[in-house]
């Protein structure tokens, strides 16, 4: 809903009884001001804005106070092509977002070939040696 910058003001309201004026088209025609005097009572803020339009914003005609003194506000409704792009965006979101089908993936089994254990004292001995080895010739 969006607000127009239009308001309602009825400056010098007639005195005139709305019940003793004669039936109109669009509303009732009152003798003392000469001109048709629009119900817009049970008009809607968009029929009121068009009714206005129409006329060039010159109208005479009789309101509820809940109307006067407050902008009119205006429903706006998109163009067929937002409707449309609305639509497209919703489809393709979904599409995004629904999982595609699953490609199983296959296990293989990989044989690693065994190598021989390695004994590792066999590893630590030589470094003992060389540490003796060397012990032995540093000292005197």
């Amino acid at each position: 809903m969006i607000f127009s910058t239009t308001q309602l003001a009825v400056p010098k309201p007639c005195q005139q009884n709305w019940d003793q004026m004669d039936a109109a088209k669009d509303g009732r025609y009152c003798t003392a001001c000469e001109q048709v005097v629009v119900d817009f009572t049970q008009q809607t803020d968009d029929e009121i804005l068009a009714y206005l339009r129409q006329h060039s914003g010159l109208a005479c005609g009789r309101f509820k106070a809940s109307q006067l003194g407050r902008p009119l506000r205006v429903s706006k409704t998109g163009g067929a092509w937002r409707t449309w792009l609305v639509a497209a965006a919703t489809i393709w979101g979904l599409r995004e977002i629904t999982p595609a089908a699953a490609v199983a993936q296959r296990t293989t089994a990989v044989q690693q070939p065994l190598q021989p254990a390695q004994n590792t004292e066999n590893q630590r001995q030589p470094l003992l040696l060389c540490c003796a080895a060397l012990c032995s010739i540093l000292r005197p």
